[in-house]
Parts: structure tokens; C-alpha cells; sequence
């Protein structure tokens, strides 16, 4: 399977997202490499992409922005909308 289903629980924690990037100052990762995709911002987009079937799961890039989440979850006391980033990925 390439996708997962846009019912999943996770997908549509992901939809809590507004993109207003407050986790960015609260992420140890994007602090340090300073990239979108190494951002909860960013990794959200990406695994709504993998819902959505815009990006295949076996995707490197993907791989490499999740394996770099260090899953302190210091995003989610940061996010005013409440998202539950644990639970997305």
C-alpha cells in the first residue's frame, strides 16, 4: 500500500494544522537545520501528502524528514490549534 486512508485517525489530525508555524521556535530540528520538511509544520504537510496519494511512502525524502523527529512532541505545547503531532506520526 502506498497511501494511508484519508479515514485514518491520523489524517484527519492533520487537518487540525493552520499552517501558522508557531511549532517552528518550539522544534529542535528545524532549529538546527533550518528546513520546512524537518519542521512539524512540514512533516504534517508531507504525511497529508502520503494520505492524499500525492507522495509515495517509499519516497527517501519522506523517510529522511521523519527519521529526523526527534519525538519530543515540544511542538504540540506550542500549537495553538491543539495538534496532537503524536498522533500523526
Amino acid at each position: 500500500m502506498n497511501r494511508i486512508p484519508a479515514e485514518s485517525s491520523a489524517y484527519q489530525h492533520s487537518l487540525d494544522c493552520v499552517h501558522c508555524g508557531l511549532c517552528l521556535a518550539a522544534c529542535p530540528t528545524y532549529q538546527t537545520l533550518g528546513l520546512e520538511t524537518d519542521s512539524p509544520r512540514g512533516r504534517i504537510l508531507l504525511m497529508r501528502g502520503v494520505s492524499e496519494g500525492e507522495i509515495q511512502l517509499q519516497e527517501p525524502s519522506l523517510g529522511e524528514a521523519l527519521d529526523h523527529c526527534l519525538d519530543c512532541r515540544a511542538c504540540e505545547s506550542a500549537c495553538p490549534s491543539g495538534v496532537q503531532y503524536g498522533k500523526i506520526l
